[in-house]
């Protein structure tokens, strides 16, 4: 059930979920800002700061150049005179190993090689 109230002056009615609604609240997964957690079937997984944007970018696209992955989570390296940051292939390695460890099983980052990442649910 949800409240909905209309005009401040109406007293809220119950409405109730749509199902659609209910089905993408438990199996795609979500991001909680505030908390830094991602949310996936009512289960809360807790991410450091690059976690975080790391999946922020996932869910946002189907699929993450890894030019594009290194500019995002590691925006703090960013400078007009380097457009890339200055970021090894083992941090980006790294990073990817603690979030496949962190994320449950049907959420798979896949590794398209030579040019980027992509979040399947299976």
């Amino acid at each position: 059930m949800s409240f909905s109230l209309k005009v401040i002056e109406e007293t809220s009615e119950l409405i109730p979920l749509q199902l659609e609604e209910l089905n993408r609240r438990l199996y795609q997964p979500q991001l909680d800002s505030l908390t830094q957690h991602l949310i996936y079937q009512n289960k809360y997984y807790a991410l450091t700061d690059k976690e975080f944007k790391l999946m922020e970018l996932l869910l946002k696209n189907q699929f993450v150049a890894k030019d594009e992955l290194m500019n995002h989570v590691w925006s703090e390296r960013f400078s007009l005179d380097n457009l890339n940051p200055n970021v090894s292939s083992e941090e980006v390695n790294a990073l990817l190993y603690r979030v496949r460890k962190k994320v449950p099983n049907p959420l798979i980052i896949e590794t398209i090689r030579g040019k980027g990442y992509s979040l399947k649910i299976n």
